[in-house]
């Protein structure tokens, strides 16, 4: 009886210690999206910062198009102006395409300001963030918002 005891406890610590290898081995190996599985992390739950998301750490990048936001009720667009969405393109990080959203209903800069420039204003976002979140379709998509922005000269 105390053999066989000995003999599962043990059976018992080297199950463990294989499934420790084993997942070690599963880190190494598979995507980052499969070590997010493996300790129960979603996609959705990573918040990016300005770095990550430009390239650099002030948020800066060339504004491309400027468009207002509206508010949604029950997946239908209300007539409520709540923000203003900026198309932008981060050239430190490899010219990535984003839309910032900042919360006001005036821009900082026209479409006909942009277009006197020739779409080459350099702007800074305050507090850059951005986060995953998945579309009807499946594939995950990324959302970003900033405190404010200011146009650099």
């Amino acid at each position: 009886m105390i053999r066989t005891y000995k003999f599962k406890r043990r059976l018992k610590e080297v199950e463990r210690t294989e499934a420790i290898k084993l997942t070690a081995l599963h880190l190494k190996l598979k995507p980052y999206y499969k070590f997010m599985e493996v300790n129960k992390l979603r996609i959705t739950d990573i918040k990016l910062i300005s770095v990550q998301i430009a390239g650099n750490t002030e948020g800066t990048g060339i504004l491309l198009n400027i468009t207002p936001g509206y508010d949604y009720v029950d997946g239908k667009r209300t007539d409520t102006q709540s923000h203003i969405k900026y198309e932008v393109v981060f050239p430190d990080n490899a010219f990535e395409k984003v839309l910032v959203k900042v919360p006001g209903t005036k821009a900082i800069i026209t479409g006909e300001q942009l277009a006197q420039q020739s779409g080459r204003v350099k702007v800074r976002f305050k507090n850059l963030t951005g986060k995953f979140y998945r579309t009807n379709s499946g594939e995950y998509a990324l959302s970003c918002s900033a405190d404010g922005m200011e146009v650099i000269q």
